[in-house]
């Protein structure tokens, strides 16, 4: 009790066992029967919040003496790490699959669990947010991009109440200990477009804006001719140093010059 044959040999001659019984020829010579024993230890687990499955359902092994285990997280938990007596340990195959070395003694496997919190889409911005991430623990780091949306512009993006910037078109922030929203607001563009009459005498470099934006342009002079009147839609505009502004309204413009 206690411990696990090893070796058996008959002189020099390791034998191998058939159900627990060993038989060998006898010799020409006198023979001398050697069993090697070696000490089980024990194996414990510490898991609070996953189930932890020994291979082989081993509960105890002898030094040196390979262990391996799989760790299944309970819903809404992930590993944080993993250690046997306070020795951290790396996965092998997977991020659930682990292994040992039997140390000479009792080993413990502990397992440290972080919670993992939901990464939601607001429904309005739904189909133009694209992250591969819907779940994150506590300070790690997520990635998310956001879509052109046709004939609207982007505004704002926000995580929970907290404005997002872009670092080259990519949008990122640190997971907070609670769950996550994440909301896109676009406003609708305009379109800006000049009179076919007055098309070569209009220089605008906007081609449409929202409701509320200031609109910049310079109308040119055109030799011959005398301008008389210059109107956005039915709306006539008053020239500084020959430039023309008016804030978009919540539709499409036509300028027009006469």
């Amino acid at each position: 009790t206690g411990y696990r044959i090893t070796e058996v040999k008959y002189n020099n001659t390791t034998l191998q066992s058939e159900l627990n019984t060993y038989s060998f020829s006898m010799p020409a010579e006198d023979v001398t029967i050697a069993v090697t024993y070696s000490e089980l230890f024990d194996i414990e687990v510490s898991s609070d919040h996953g189930k932890v499955t020994i291979a082989e359902n081993k509960t105890e092994a002898i030094e040196n003496e390979s262990v391996s285990f799989t760790i299944q997280p309970s819903e809404n938990y992930r590993i944080a790490s993993v250690s046997i007596n306070g020795g951290a340990v790396e996965y092998t195959t997977d991020e659930s699959t682990y292994s040992f070395s039997m140390p000479a003694g009792n080993a413990t496997i502990s397992v440290t669990y972080a919670i993992e919190y939901a990464i939601t889409v607001d429904s309005n911005s739904s189909g133009y947010v694209q992250i591969e991430k819907l779940n994150a623990i506590a300070g790690e780091s997520v990635e998310f991009t956001v879509l052109d949306r046709t004939d609207y512009r982007l505004i704002e993006v926000k995580v929970n109440d907290e404005t997002v910037v872009a670092q080259e078109e990519t949008y990122s922030f640190n997971m907070p200990a609670g769950d996550v929203t994440i909301s896109v607001t676009y406003d609708r563009e305009y379109a800006i477009t000049v009179d076919s009459n007055s098309s070569g005498y209009v220089q605008i470099d906007k081609q449409n804006a929202i409701a509320g934006e200031s609109v910049e342009f310079t109308v040119s002079d055109r030799v011959g001719y005398r301008m008389t009147e210059v109107k956005y839609n039915d709306t006539t505009l008053q020239s500084e140093s020959n430039t023309y502004s008016f804030n978009m309204p919540a539709g499409d413009v036509i300028i027009t010059v006469t």
